[in-house]
């Protein structure tokens, strides 16, 4: 998460941003061939999906899942009455 720099009046300087790690509880599943062409255009992306428990609305900058960073593809805010946020994810190569 991401605190936006703050305005100090005293001596007219913004603070810089802060990030800080915050892991969350999900559930992580791989999307299938079918969807994956249906979502992305392409059989050959492996995607996963990551359903969070309730909706994130904070900024990120990285997703990173057992240390490998991911890149995310859509995130989907579900706010119908189950309030969870789902992300489809693939890993990043370096």
């Amino acid at each position: 998460m991401t605190a936006p720099g703050s305005y100090n009046p005293d001596t007219g300087l913004t603070s810089a941003p802060t990030f800080a790690d915050v892991t969350l509880p999900c559930e992580i599943g791989p999307v299938s061939a079918e969807r994956t062409l249906r979502l992305f255009g392409s059989i050959t992306l492996r995607a996963n999906i990551v359903r969070l428990q309730r909706q994130f609305t904070g900024a990120y900058a990285e997703v990173k899942v057992n240390g490998k960073p991911y890149e995310v593809l859509r995130q989907i805010d579900h706010d119908g009455g189950s309030g969870f946020t789902g992300l489809y994810i693939k890993e990043k190569v370096s």
